[in-house]
């Protein structure tokens, strides 16, 4: 094969630089620049002179990231408590999406056990809860907080913390823990503090532009995101189910969600006392079997001591050996007897004791 003359080097290398110069196309779903800057002027907070003062502007020249991430971003920027509901709200491309549970029992088909408070009214000035006492606030009475996490929170609790770690902030990393800047989010839920959002979820967006790293949890919010007209459909299946639950160290006994580990351990306990009361049942009638069997026995001697006696009475003088046969049967009988009553007082002593005993550990139980 030929190799290519310098002309035509000269003509790839013309062509490569026009290509490069060339605008890429926007990741579908994706908003450009100057929609963006347009959507800002009609927004409902100052998020241009935001954008400016601190210097956070090219956050929103970033393209060909998936996922509607610029439209996340302004779910975020415009994040605030509505002035007249005192509920969560946010205007993306002029429609207003009010954050409750309304919303996610519509969009993710989540039902939640009670009304989940959100925040309300505003940040006080002096705002000195030290991070114990916030952990105090959020977990669930008589917990331990030298070992702090997921479960040690009640049962809404841990539902309001799932969503504050997957929907409200971006988050990267396992669900098994509690970050300090959850604990904090969630102390501000519940004692209904209003919390500045916006600066700490652009700051970290701009530390790292990689689609996969930069708001990792847009997905759930691209998903209440599809109704817009603007945007392509995309089915996600995100339900707060058995399996979500399940995921967040629960299970359900009888209608009520408690927590693995005690479940385990009541389950263990409930085990060992259900297999001791089988055990014991079937050693009783055991007993109560091997009882039967030795009046049986008892029985049998009596009989076989009444047998011989005819045989005596009908050769009583016939002859001295039976006379020694007649005193040898007579102290077989007696030393059988003897040894069965003996067993059966053993028995009785024994299975007396088992009673005793397993009513008093039912009683313990």
């Amino acid at each position: 094969m030929a190799s290519p003359t310098v002309s035509s080097k000269k003509r790839i290398s013309t062509s490569k630089q026009k290509a490069s110069k060339k605008p890429h196309p926007l990741a579908s779903g994706s908003l450009s620049p100057v929609d963006m800057q347009s959507q800002l002027k009609d927004s409902h907070c100052p998020v241009s002179s935001y954008l400016k003062v601190h210097k956070l502007s090219p956050l929103f020249t970033l393209s060909g990231l998936e996922l509607f991430e610029e439209a996340v971003r302004l779910f975020y920027t415009n994040l605030r408590i509505s002035p007249d509901s005192g509920e969560l709200e946010t205007l993306v491309l002029r429609n207003c999406i009010i954050v409750n549970e309304l919303l996610f029992e519509d969009v993710f088909g989540t039902n939640f056990p009670g009304v989940i408070s959100y925040m309300n009214g505003t940040l006080p000035e002096d705002f000195e809860v030290s991070l114990e006492g916030a952990k105090r606030a959020v977990a669930e009475p008589d917990s331990d907080s030298s070992c702090f996490g997921p479960l040690s929170l009640c049962f809404k609790n841990r539902i309001l913390a799932h969503i504050v770690a997957t929907t409200l902030i971006s988050r990267i990393g396992s669900l098994s823990n509690i970050s300090t800047r959850d604990v904090y989010i969630l102390y501000c839920l519940l004692r209904k503090y209003c919390v500045v959002w916006f600066k700490e979820y652009m700051w970290e967006s701009a530390e790292d532009t990689n689609a996969s790293a930069s708001l990792p949890y847009g997905l759930l919010i691209s998903r209440i995101l599809v109704d817009l007209s603007m945007f392509t459909p995309i089915v996600i299946n995100a339900s707060y189910d058995f399996r979500t639950f399940s995921s967040m160290g629960y299970v359900q006994v009888k209608d009520k969600w408690v927590k693995k580990d005690s479940f385990k351990a009541r389950a263990e306990t409930l085990k060992h006392t259900i297999f001791f009361a089988d055990s014991t049942a079937i050693l009783l009638q055991d007993n109560d079997e091997l009882k039967t069997r030795l009046l049986t026995v008892e029985r049998g001697l009596e009989t076989l001591l009444d047998v011989v006696e005819k045989v005596f009475r009908l050769q009583k003088d016939t002859s001295t050996n039976v006379g020694k046969l007649r005193i040898a049967i007579t102290g077989i009988k007696d030393e059988g007897i003897s040894t069965v009553h003996r067993l059966i007082k053993q028995v009785g002593s024994l299975k007396s004791g088992v009673s005793s005993f397993n009513n008093d550990f039912a009683v313990t139980v």
